[in-house]
């Protein structure tokens, strides 16, 4: 340790072939110890800063800077409502808001999931995309059932017709 409040993570460089040593204190190692779930073996880290024979030290949250999963995208409202409660922004980001489904983002969900399984198999067959339909269908059964009775017909409805009239 540089110090007894750091946090050391050990980092490779898979396109060099090295490794580097991040040492967090401050709003880093608080930021860390709130989430040791979101950081995992594997888990693509973007570090931007002066490493010093392989070390760095991330203190202030101004200079060098620790990105975790830089491949995820994040909408600028997800990261303003973090200012107020870091936990919600992750759960509405994971899990969606909390409200009422409808009938318009549930059917929306399952005919993108629909046709990208369709893309998936390069297959857009009356037969293909019925078998997706129903396997969709009985993944998102929960979804289309929160709808109530009528959505759900409606939502079989605006799905099957147009895929079964090929």
């Amino acid at each position: 340790d540089t110090n007894t409040n750091s946090v050391a993570i050990q980092l490779s460089d898979v396109h060099v072939g090295t490794d580097l040593f991040v040492w967090l204190d401050g709003v880093w190692r608080q930021t860390y110890d709130d989430h040791l779930w979101a950081l995992e073996p594997g888990d693509i880290v973007h570090v931007i800063g002066d490493d010093t024979n392989g070390h760095l030290q991330c203190s202030d949250g101004i200079s060098n800077l620790v990105i975790w999963h830089p491949d995820e995208l994040i909408s600028a409202t997800t990261v303003a409502g973090t200012q107020e409660c870091m936990r919600r922004a992750v759960i509405q980001q994971e899990f969606g808001a909390a409200s009422d489904p409808n009938m318009k983002c549930v059917a929306g969900n399952i005919s993108h999931e629909v046709v990208q399984a369709c893309l998936t198999m390069k297959d857009f067959s009356h037969d293909f995309c019925s078998k997706a339909l129903t396997s969709v269908l009985a993944r998102q059964s929960s979804s289309v059932f929160a709808l109530g009775d009528l959505a759900t017909s409606d939502v079989i409805t605006s799905l099957v017709h147009p895929v079964l009239a090929g």
